[in-house]
């Protein structure tokens, strides 16, 4: 460890931080860091479905692990009989991007718009 690392750690260390070394697989966006797979990002159908959610908000969140959890909450709830509501969807990211997935195989009349 070289002497500035050194210096650093004992001057954070009694703040409450820790040094980390960041490497390039590394997800870190929206108060979420994982060095655990996140594949998903490089998904093409992913991909199209996160920028139709960016296009129906107007602007880019970097919602990414979020969107992808909701694709597959999404995902499981279309297995179901029923109808499927997503409520408080403000510009209509999320929404959107779950009518772009083509897996999830949604018709317009099974999602609810609002009038």
């Amino acid at each position: 460890m070289n002497d500035l690392r050194v210096a650093l750690m004992r001057f954070t260390a009694p703040l409450g931080f820790r040094l980390v070394r960041v490497a390039d697989d590394i997800y870190d966006q929206d108060g979420l860091r994982s060095v655990h797979d996140h594949e998903f990002m490089r998904d093409p159908a992913f991909r199209r479905a996160y920028a139709r959610g960016v296009q129906a908000a107007g602007t880019d969140y970097g919602w990414h692990w979020r969107v992808h959890v909701g694709l597959w909450a999404a995902s499981c709830a279309a297995r179901i009989e029923g109808d499927f509501a997503e409520c408080g969807v403000n510009r209509g990211f999320m929404a959107s991007a779950i009518h772009a997935l083509p897996r999830l195989a949604l018709s317009r009349q099974d999602v609810l718009r609002p009038a």
